[in-house]
């Protein structure tokens, strides 16, 4: 959380970045921005947010560290939009 790679942003991205953090519902509007053509669905669109922010991180030898793998499996009807 407090850790700070060194990325190369504008200041106007770093500055909207740390704004959106602070929303009460930052949550609810990440969700609610995957898929927006899609209605409803919030339990797949929530998986998905948190397959997305989520993992544990790898540290190969203590050299570097890399996220890691990302395995989401969706089950459901055919308008679940799976796909």
């Amino acid at each position: 959380m407090n850790e700070v790679e060194n990325v190369d942003l504008p200041i106007e991205d770093v500055e909207a970045i740390k704004k959106l953090s602070k929303h009460k519902n930052i949550s609810e509007m990440i969700i609610n921005s995957i898929a927006p053509s899609i209605h409803g669905h919030l339990d797949v669109k929530t998986a998905l947010a948190l397959a997305m922010f989520g993992g544990e991180s790898k540290d190969i030898a203590g050299k570097h560290k890399i996220r890691g793998d990302i395995n989401v499996l969706l089950l459901g009807d055919p308008g679940t939009a799976k796909s």
